[in-house]
């Protein structure tokens, strides 16, 4: 027993029996589980204070909130869900309302779902966790987009979560979404998430070739003076069209916002014309010294991506 007593880590790629599981979920010493919930599995209420990572891969949305219910959870600090079923649908929810009669709201920096078409969760339920550094929710728009990411969905993810430095939302941008984040969205997260480095999201580009009083790069010209500090360097766009002609003032609109931007993952062959004014405009006037070249392979971030989520996962 002392030997189990000591465990840190436990893996597992099949269901536990409800005994095992009454022993897993008291052990002290663990600092991270990686476990998988079949339909229909009771679970005991967690007693871990030193589990710091949780894995779980879930054949439904409704089995896996109760590990949070009362549970002694005062250091984890990253949330895994791997989801069998077809749809994400209000897991977010019922992972709130499990999650906060714990203390980990204080606690949570890192928390990623995985899962199945169609996708529209209230991100709303997301706002309490307040201390979130990495945001991914991965789901295929593979069968047909049902995204509802929109400027008011970012906006209040960016003023609840001023740490963030990863938002990805959905996979691959499909380019068949009918809304998407627009420069509004944008400007929030420039302003509200200076740390923030990576983003995915499926954009509105129209909104980027006709950029409504997007202020001027002065940085001292008062109170709507644009955020010139955000950190975001890297920026995935998928299949999302480029409107003909449109290139130069996509570019610098993006330079505006995010003047560090020095990676774009895309499909569309549009955004390689993007990929080239930004790089030209950083030639002609110097916008913020040396930068590695915009115009990169196919894939290649989408690949970084899918390899952070395997490592996450493992």
């Amino acid at each position: 027993m002392l030997q189990i007593e000591t465990l840190q880590e436990f893996r597992a790629d099949s269901p536990l029996t409800e005994e095992a599981s009454e022993v897993l979920y008291k052990l002290p010493n663990l600092r991270f589980i990686d476990v998988v919930i079949e339909r229909e599995t009771r679970l005991p209420s967690a007693s871990l204070p030193n589990l710091t990572r949780l894995a779980t891969t879930c054949e439904n949305e409704d089995g896996w909130p109760q590990l949070f219910h009362g549970a002694t959870l005062g250091r984890l600090e990253c949330v895994d869900f791997y989801l069998l079923s077809e749809q994400v649908g209000g897991c977010l929810e019922a992972f709130k309302e499990a999650a906060l009669s714990s203390s980990i709201q204080n606690t949570l920096s890192k928390f990623l779902i995985m899962g199945g078409h169609p996708w529209n969760p209230n991100y709303s339920s997301l706002l309490p966790f307040t201390q979130l550094v990495d945001l991914w929710i991965v789901v295929s728009c593979d069968g047909g987009c049902t995204s509802r990411v929109d400027d008011d969905i970012v906006v209040s993810l960016s003023r609840a979560m001023p740490k963030l430095e990863t938002l990805k939302l959905g996979s691959t941008p499909c380019g068949q979404s009918t809304g998407g984040v627009t420069t509004k969205g944008l400007l929030a997260l420039a302003r509200h998430c200076p740390k923030l480095y990576t983003l995915c999201v499926h954009l509105r580009v129209a909104s980027l070739s006709e950029p409504p009083g997007i202020p001027g790069m002065v940085r001292n010209a008062g109170p709507v003076a644009l955020w010139t500090d955000c950190a975001l360097t890297e920026l995935e766009v998928g299949k999302t069209p480029v409107p003909e002609g449109s290139a130069m003032i996509i570019a610098l609109t993006l330079l505006r916002i995010f003047p560090r931007l020095g990676f774009i993952e895309f499909f569309d062959e549009g955004w390689e014309e993007v990929a080239n004014a930004i790089d030209l405009s950083r030639e002609i006037i110097d916008f913020s010294g040396k930068q590695r070249p915009l115009t990169t392979p196919r894939g290649a971030l989408n690949d970084c991506f899918t390899g952070a989520a395997l490592e996450t996962s493992g």
